[in-house]
């Protein structure tokens, strides 16, 4: 058996501590399987009990995890733990467990902050490409003006907090106002082709990956990816993620495969980020009463495209004033803004180029914030 040091002393055997009071300690056992690397075998040390068949037992909760541990030779500054890594099974898969103490949490925006490209899909010549190559033209939405009104505005608060997702909102609105008379398989299949590739472009700049690996290797750190977005965005979000090595879940899926990483959609909380819901459902769901820091890199809506009603200037403001007062009555701490917002140059090459300037100021804000005492 290997013991947690640190729980002993807060229960005994014999005490029956739930999960709920683990997480209101901001402890989170994580246990996260996928094929092992070199790269990764090569980055733990054997200490010399190492080929211990022990059972790892989380003591508090209960939890005994069969698996043979590898240890570090040297333990963090910060945090109870001690297993780190682990072999497991025939497979050449590993099991990685933490025992982390949140101290800090780190927000990110996704679309037009994580993802510049995503705005960038909307803009007018790009997005009338989208629409004839998708074969929503066809079915009556040619123009980007007749995208933004006659489809994503009017659905958008139904879009962005149910589940009924991005390509169910074109199909009805075409269905409804455009093409009545063709048929359902016609209308699903282009609405289908233009959401598969609108959030394909959607991918995260390769240049947040330094700061995003930097923030899942603290063990004081959980990192929440929150965004107004429909349903489809949350799988596509993990699946980017992973591309990079970051493993992450989504917020539902937490009590069963606990993360460093987290994306909160709005669609799958029922409510936008400058409602109160949002951010006491993150709290109460990861128990992250108690964190000392909170770090937001956002865009509020400032770097969506001119016709999306989402960015107009005035409710990105309202929105962003907000979500930071949010943040500070749900976590008790003030929130610190690192914002990501850039006017548009006219020239890819120029808009890449202010895009890496600001993903390097941010990165180094979002450092400087967490090495304060």
């Amino acid at each position: 058996m290997v013991r947690f040091p640190g729980f002993s002393d807060m229960a005994t055997g014999k005490e029956a501590v739930s999960r709920r009071l683990v997480n209101r300690l901001q402890l989170i056992l994580i246990v996260l399987s996928r094929q092992e690397s070199a790269a990764v075998r090569s980055s733990y040390l054997p200490a010399p009990h190492t080929e211990s068949s022990a059972l790892c037992q989380f003591s508090p909760a209960g939890l005994t995890i069969p698996c043979p541990v590898l240890f570090r030779r040297e333990l963090p500054s910060r945090g109870n733990f001690i297993p780190d890594k682990a072999r497991y099974g025939n497979a050449g898969s590993f099991c990685a467990i933490f025992l982390r103490m949140i101290e800090n949490l780190v927000i990110f925006d996704w679309s037009g902050t994580l993802s510049p490209d995503a705005v960038r899909f909307a803009e007018d010549g790009n997005l009338r490409r989208e629409l004839q190559r998708s074969g929503l033209a066809a079915l009556g939405a040619a123009t980007p003006e007749t995208f933004w009104n006659g489809i994503v505005n009017p659905t958008w608060e139904e879009g962005s907090t149910t589940a009924a997702g991005y390509a169910e909102m074109i199909v009805q609105r075409i269905r409804a106002v455009f093409s009545p008379a063709v048929p359902d398989d016609r209308i699903r299949a282009s609405a289908a082709r233009f959401v598969d590739s609108y959030l394909t472009h959607s991918a995260i700049d390769g240049r947040w990956r330094p700061v995003l690996q930097q923030l899942g290797e603290d063990p004081s750190v959980v990192t929440i990816i929150a965004t107004d977005h429909y349903a489809e965005a949350t799988g596509y979000l993990v699946r980017f993620l992973g591309e990079m090595n970051i493993p992450a879940v989504p917020l539902k899926d937490t009590s069963d495969a606990p993360s460093p990483f987290v994306v909160a959609n709005s669609a799958d909380l029922g409510a936008h980020k400058a409602d109160r819901a949002f951010w006491e459902t993150i709290r109460n769901s990861l128990g992250l009463e108690a964190v000392r820091r909170v770090v937001v890199v956002d865009d509020f809506g400032f770097n969506e495209e001119t016709g999306d009603s989402y960015g107009e200037r005035q409710k990105v403001e309202t929105r962003k004033e907000a979500t930071l007062a949010l943040l500070g009555g749900v976590f008790g701490v003030p929130a610190s803004f690192v914002p990501f917002m850039w006017e548009r140059s006219g020239s890819s090459g120029q808009d890449k180029k202010i895009c890496g300037a600001l993903i390097a100021r941010a990165s180094g804000e979002i450092e400087r914030y967490l090495s304060e005492g």
